[in-house]
């Protein structure tokens, strides 16, 4: 019996860093799918599994959020300041590292 629990184990462990390379080294389409039908099979699960919360997550995460980075939808919205005083200061290579 340990035998099939160390096993089980082991494998549980492969099949969870397979699926950890295809998703961060596979490409863009394709981990967004993953995530969006992971996100929808645990969101179609009964509620006392608990995984409404992960499941609203790995939605997130797949992309389909409402706004653009996923909270308000008025991220984009602001517009660019041009006034002089929000421009980045220019500092020569030659002052960097000295003092006064």
């Amino acid at each position: 019996m340990h035998r099939f629990v160390d096993n089980l184990s082991v494998g549980l462990a492969l099949l969870a860093s397979l699926i950890y390379a295809i998703v961060s080294l596979g490409p863009l389409a394709l981990r967004q799918r993953l995530l969006a039908g992971t996100a929808a099979v645990l969101g179609h699960l009964p509620r006392f599994f608990g995984v409404r919360n992960l499941a609203e997550r790995l939605r997130m995460a797949a992309g389909e959020s409402p706004g653009a980075c996923g909270g308000c939808d008025s991220c984009g919205a602001k517009p660019v300041p041009t006034d002089k005083a929000s421009q980045d200061v220019a500092v020569p290579l030659s002052k960097i590292g000295r003092r006064g």
